[in-house]
């Protein structure tokens, strides 16, 4: 195995939980647009490589708890995943991530990053020795409430679909 520098882009799915005033809702969904850069490390000799890199996603729902209206914001996520490889083209990955929110009006006036659970599916295609085309699915779990109002809870999850091209560094 050897290191890789990936470019993506694709799909955020998003899919918030939103409770407010003691009602729980699941606001729907609908596709944003995501992409960003991961640098995976292997780790020796062993199957196993880590996986960070910057993503820039958007998040796109239809909330109607206290009138209809649509909900969308700007991120950037900070991922950290340790990959499985079960063969040089197919991963899976486990790990956290870190998503900071830029801007737009999907939660009112939170101060704290977001912090959740990701898992990861990637096949890789080789185009050349170095180069290769990557199919990425991903699940984040949102595991912070970045609600700023008593009594509020709203937590972030989504599905990435990317694709892109990954190369091998060394």
């Amino acid at each position: 195995m050897a290191a890789t520098l990936s470019l993506l882009g694709g799909f955020n799915y998003a899919a918030p939980t939103d409770i407010q005033a003691g009602v729980d809702q699941r606001p729907t969904g609908s596709a944003a647009p995501a992409f960003g850069m991961a640098l995976d490390l292997p780790f020796s000799d062993l199957p196993f490589s880590f996986e960070s890199g910057v993503f820039l996603k958007s998040s796109r729902s239809e909330s109607s708890v206290g009138g209809s209206g649509e909900r969308t914001g700007q991120w950037t996520d900070i991922p950290l995943t340790v990959h499985y490889h079960f063969d040089p083209s197919v991963s899976l990955g486990a790990g956290g991530y870190w998503s900071f929110f830029r801007s737009g009006n999907a939660i009112q006036g939170s101060e704290s990053p977001d912090s959740g659970i990701l898992l990861d599916l990637r096949a890789h295609i080789r185009v050349t020795d170095d180069l290769f085309f990557l199919v990425d699915g991903r699940y984040l779990h949102g595991l912070t409430n970045l609600s700023a109002v008593a009594g509020d809870t709203y937590n972030t999850r989504s599905v990435q679909i990317l694709a892109g091209a990954s190369y091998t560094l060394f």
